[in-house]
């Protein structure tokens, strides 16, 4: 999936009421400000940390945030996965996130951070950043 391109990946859940909106605007906002070719130069990854989300959901948020950034659809990719794939990639890149609860209900808050992080051409050399790091102006 990544190839010779380095990537971003944006932790979020897309039933997010809230700060993965904020997180996911935020990119969208820096891809418009960088320089380099979109989805040429680097790949972005939209990762739901909610092992319970869909494809049709996550294909949802795709188009809605590649229709505001207006590049095209070949370089942001929205993916779900399942709980053990989720677990152990949001664990490499030092994501941490809680369910608030577990009572199987679908609408239940997960506490975590907003941060992306970058991956480079080889796997593991990598930073992550806060919002306050990759909006300034």
């Amino acid at each position: 999936m990544l190839s010779s391109r380095p990537a971003l990946i944006v932790p979020v859940y897309y039933h997010c009421p809230r700060l993965c909106g904020f997180v996911l605007s935020g990119v969208v906002d820096l891809l418009r400000d960088l320089e380099l070719g979109f989805g040429s130069d680097y790949k972005v990854l939209a990762v739901s940390f909610d092992h319970e989300e869909q494809p049709p959901l996550a294909n949802e948020r795709r188009q809605h945030y590649l229709e505001i950034l207006g590049k095209g659809d070949s370089g942001w990719d929205f993916l779900v996965g399942s709980e053990n794939n989720v677990k152990t990639l949001m664990k490499q890149i030092g994501f941490n996130y809680m369910k608030d609860g577990d009572t199987g209900r679908r609408d239940l808050t997960i506490f975590h951070r907003d941060r992306i992080s970058s991956l480079g051409r080889k796997a593991g050399a990598g930073r992550s950043f806060q919002r306050k790091h990759w909006l300034t102006p």
